[in-house]
């Protein structure tokens, strides 16, 4: 096979995760549930409370959805009585977007009765994203500690908004400013995920052409690192790297990493012709792409704040 090719479909994201779905509302439920089965997940639909207690009686779940109003009680007396069956299964409630104005009240304090949330109408990137930093920070890390929470639902806004505050890891390489380009929706939500979760800054590019468009533009020395695909439309990620490695003196040794569904032995050594660094193994671990960052960042300094750019750009001057 040529490289980029492979005869095997790679893992999927949500793979092993087993959801159970609660709602009344039958073309709803069975969005969500496809959502989720395609990237991976083991899902049950139920329609009523009681569906749920057999469902839960009969089955350990890692995660379990249902809408905050509706399905003839409301998802708090739900989210309880799960915590009550399941004490290890995360909830992930749906919020209609007039339920924001609750929030604050539902989730004071250590008895809040969800673990995360989505907004509806739900996307299903926004879903498997939700799923997926739920699954990576996880919500009961020690028998008898307190549960983590993920209310933040920034996932699903376009808008911009303040950096999570960094891991004890991320700490010890500084905020770091990661330029991820990936074509899909999916795999870039999930990417972006995983570092906002540990602390660091991301932007997204849809292709190559944008990533070495963003490394072109005036703000092209925050970057310290990026992510690349290898095949996206218009510019892949070969050409992307080796227009980056034929840019400006402070590009020239810009860690490149990257992004591929494959695993052959010959992989690794193709992304090095290519003048990538190294490879990471789609879809991203938390594990992997810290190893990663510490040990391709760690060779450079993090970026500066704009105050020290532009104190740099007077002292040049």
């Amino acid at each position: 096979l040529a490289f980029g090719e492979t005869d095997a479909p790679p893992p999927s994201p949500l793979s092993g995760l087993s959801v159970l779905i609660l709602d009344d509302r039958p073309l709803v439920g069975a969005a969500l549930a496809r959502a989720a089965s395609a990237a991976g997940a083991e899902t049950q639909l139920v329609p009523t409370r009681e569906a749920m207690s057999r469902a839960l009686a009969a089955s350990a779940f890692d995660v379990f959805i249902c809408p905050l109003d509706g399905v003839g009680c409301d998802g708090v007396s739900l989210a309880a009585e799960v915590r009550r069956l399941s004490p290890s299964t995360g909830t992930l409630m749906l919020l209609r977007p007039q339920d924001r104005a609750r929030l604050d009240e539902l989730t004071k304090g250590d008895g809040a009765p969800f673990d995360g949330y989505l907004v509806r109408p739900v996307r299903a990137a926004s879903l498997v994203a939700r799923l997926t930093a739920l699954r990576v920070r996880g919500w009961m890390p020690d028998a008898g500690a307190p549960r983590t929470h993920d209310y933040d639902d920034a996932i699903m806004e376009e808008e911009e908004e303040a950096p999570a505050p960094p891991s004890a890891d991320a700490a010890a390489l500084g905020r770091l400013r990661i330029l991820v380009a990936e074509d899909n929706e999916i795999n870039a939500l999930l990417t972006r995920t995983l570092l906002e979760h540990t602390g660091h800054e991301v932007r997204l590019a849809r292709n190559g052409g944008e990533a070495v468009a963003h490394l072109e533009a005036d703000h092209s020395e925050e970057v310290d690192l990026v992510l690349m695909d290898l095949h996206m439309p218009g510019m892949d990620g070969f050409e992307a790297t080796a227009r980056i490695r034929a840019l400006a003196t402070s590009h020239a040794h810009l860690p490149v990493i990257a992004l591929t569904a494959n695993a052959m032995a010959d992989d690794r050594q193709a992304c090095l012709d290519a003048g990538m660094d190294d490879y990471l193994s789609k879809p991203v671990s938390a594990e992997a792409l810290a190893e990663t960052l510490s040990r391709w960042v760690g060779r450079r300094s993090p970026h500066r704040s704009p105050e020290g750019r532009a104190g740099e750009k007077t002292n040049r001057a």
